[in-house]
C-alpha cells in the first residue's frame, strides 16, 4: 500500500476545530479522538484549547459529514502531575473527556484512535503530520452547500525524523520529538504556514504489515529551519491518568 493510500485512510481519525462566524466557518487546530480503555477524549494542542476559550463558546469539531459539539462540562486537562506539591509539568497537550451522553458518541468512537507507538530516535518507516491548516487567502471548502454537511478533509504531509539541540529550541528530548518539514510541498511549490495543523496526529507508517501508529501531537513549526516538533504521545496517558 502507497504512503499516499495509507494517509488517504488515515484521514477519517482527524478532527479540525472550527470557527463558525455567521456563515463564516474556518479552521483553527487539529486533534482527534483517543480512546482509552473504553473512554473517550478529544486530544489536541494546549494552545488550540486558549483559543477555544477566547471564542467563549463550545468547542466545535468537523467529522465525517457532521459538524459535532463537545461540552466541556469537567473541565479539559492540561497539566501532568499535582501543582500543590511541586511536581507538575505543563506540556502542550490538552484532553477533554466525552461524555457518553453525547448524541453523536458512536460516531466518534467509530474514528478513534485507540493505540500509539513511541517514537525512538532510529525504526525503520515514515512519518506523517495530518491537519487542517488554517486558510487566510481562500476561504476553504468546508461544508456541502445543499446538506451544510461537514465534508473538507485533512491535509498530509510527510516528515523526517531528526536529531537536533533541543534546548536551543526551547525543548526537551525526553518530551518532543523533532522533525525536519520541508518548506516546499508535494507540488513544488513554497509551504505556507501551517497554523491550524497544531494538535493534529504525527504517524509513524511502519515498512512492514504493523497498523500506523500516532507518535506525537504536532505543537509548532519553525519555517526557517524548516523544523516542526511534535509532544510525544505517550504523555497523554500520564496526563488522563493524573
Amino acid at each position: 500500500m502507497t504512503l499516499k493510500l495509507v494517509a488517504t485512510k488515515l484521514q477519517k481519525h482527524v478532527v479540525p476545530f472550527l470557527k463558525l462566524h455567521n456563515k463564516a466557518v474556518n479552521f483553527f487546530g487539529s486533534g482527534f479522538i483517543y480512546n482509552h480503555k473504553e473512554t473517550l477524549y478529544l486530544i489536541s494542542a494546549s494552545h488550540v484549547y486558549d483559543e477555544i476559550k477566547k471564542t467563549k463558546s463550545a468547542i466545535q469539531i468537523g467529522v465525517p459529514n457532521k459538524i459535532v459539539t463537545i461540552n466541556d462540562k469537567y473541565g479539559t486537562i492540561r497539566t501532568i502531575g499535582d501543582a500543590k506539591d511541586g511536581h507538575s509539568c505543563s506540556v502542550d497537550l490538552m484532553a477533554t473527556k466525552i461524555q457518553q451522553d453525547n448524541n453523536d458518541y458512536e460516531l466518534l468512537k467509530s474514528i478513534s484512535i485507540n493505540n500509539f507507538f513511541d517514537a525512538g530516535s532510529t525504526y525503520n518507516g515514515s512519518l506523517l503530520l495530518q491537519g487542517y491548516p488554517e486558510s487566510k487567502n481562500k476561504q476553504p471548502k468546508i461544508l456541502n452547500r445543499n446538506t451544510n454537511n461537514f465534508e473538507a478533509v485533512s491535509s498530509s504531509i510527510t516528515v523526517e525524523l531528526i536529531t537536533v539541540d533541543y534546548s536551543s529550541y526551547n525543548k526537551d528530548e525526553q518530551f518532543h520529538i523533532a522533525m525536519k518539514i520541508q518548506n516546499k510541498n508535494e507540488d513544488g511549490n513554497a509551504r505556507h504556514s501551517l497554523e491550524g495543523m497544531s494538535g493534529g496526529p504525527v504517524w509513524f507508517i511502519p515498512e512492514n504489515n504493523i497498523p500506523p501508529f500516532v507518535v506525537g501531537i504536532f505543537t509548532d513549526y519553525k519555517k526557517n529551519d524548516a523544523l516542526g516538533f511534535a509532544t510525544r504521545f505517550q504523555y497523554i496517558d500520564e496526563l488522563i491518568r493524573d
